[in-house]
């Protein structure tokens, strides 16, 4: 099985783990392999959790935007919500001002989570997957889901945007 392979069985299997751990009253669409997720969710942000997911493995590169040749932080944020027909501005500090100013206790999967890592404002961002879990580019593993308030993420917060309502 060579890595590529590895990369699509991970993530289907964490698809299947997200439906599976969907609140009641969710449902899996049988006739497209998507995640429809509870009324209190709309099925764009289970189809842009579920494209983030799927680019979980992709390596990292600065100025990056596409699979084909890894992504930076907000390239990989712009790429997922392109796929789901949402166009979002290239860099951190644009993609910031966009959408509609949220705090901690109100995100929900699908929001943009944004930190200052190097410099003052907004300079890195993430998707968040819910139960305090996000979906990001880093420089040292590529696209991986991590801890969005651990010891190294929470003193780093800048805010979050809610883009799709």
């Amino acid at each position: 099985m060579n890595y590529v392979s590895l990369c699509k069985r991970l993530a289907v299997c964490t698809a299947l783990g997200i439906a599976l751990s969907l609140p009641v009253g969710a449902v899996w669409n049988t006739m497209e392999p998507q995640l429809a997720y509870a009324e209190e969710y709309s099925s764009l942000r289970g189809n842009i959790i579920e494209n983030a997911y799927l680019l979980v493995g992709t390596p990292f590169k600065m100025g990056g935007s596409f699979p084909s040749e890894g992504f930076d932080g907000s390239g990989y944020v712009q790429y997922v919500f392109g796929e789901s027909g949402i166009a979002l501005p290239r860099t951190v500090d644009e993609q910031y001002d966009v959408g509609r100013r949220i705090g901690k206790d109100d995100l929900l999967p699908g929001d943009l989570v944004f930190y200052s890592t190097d410099g003052p404002g907004a300079t890195f961002c993430g998707i968040y997957s819910g139960d305090g879990k996000f979906i990001y580019a880093g420089t040292k593993n590529g696209v991986i889901e991590g801890e969005a308030f651990g010891p190294y993420w929470d003193e780093r917060f800048y805010g979050a945007r809610r883009i799709i309502d």
